[in-house]
């Protein structure tokens, strides 16, 4: 419980400093909880790398727990800007969204952290999207089916 609550206290964006910050603690607690024996340095690796592979190609051998830190490249791109907004059909707005996460009080690391991580898609593509606001009651499978049905929305496959 310890290990989970310290995880998901602060952001760790991947390749971010707090993220290899989160992977040594976690390294240390499974140093702690498995009684790893303790070394000068973090065994850190590069994913892929020959001192990765041979220490996972070595953990049917093992006679006692180990732990080691592999390092992840990964690509993840982070918007230059964002927005969501209702227009009118004039193109003036009627409404901005705030696309940060709400803290609240009751949970100190959510709302001193709220706006650490902006919201956006990491996969997604640069542009705009756009179409008419339809109200899905709660997007549930027979939300969108009633719509059809309806006429409202066209069914996709």
């Amino acid at each position: 419980m310890v290990t989970s609550r310290r995880y998901a206290a602060c952001p760790h964006l991947a390749g971010s400093e707090e993220d290899l910050r989160t992977a040594k603690h976690f390294f240390n607690h499974l140093q702690h909880e498995l009684s790893i024996q303790k070394s000068a340095e973090y065994p850190i690796y590069s994913a892929g790398s020959v001192a990765s592979r041979n220490a996972t190609l070595s953990i049917a051998n093992l006679t006692e727990p180990t732990a080691w830190i592999d390092v992840y490249y990964p690509v993840l791109n982070t918007p230059l800007d964002r927005s969501l907004a209702i227009l009118r059909d004039d193109g003036t707005v009627v409404w901005n969204a705030k696309l940060e996460e709400a803290g609240d009080e009751l949970d100190g690391d959510a709302y001193n952290h709220a706006e650490s991580v902006g919201a956006w898609h990491g996969l997604s593509c640069d542009g705009e999207a756009e179409g008419r606001l339809i109200y899905a009651n709660y997007g549930r499978k027979r939300d969108y089916d009633e719509l059809v049905q309806k006429g409202q929305v066209l069914r996709h496959n």
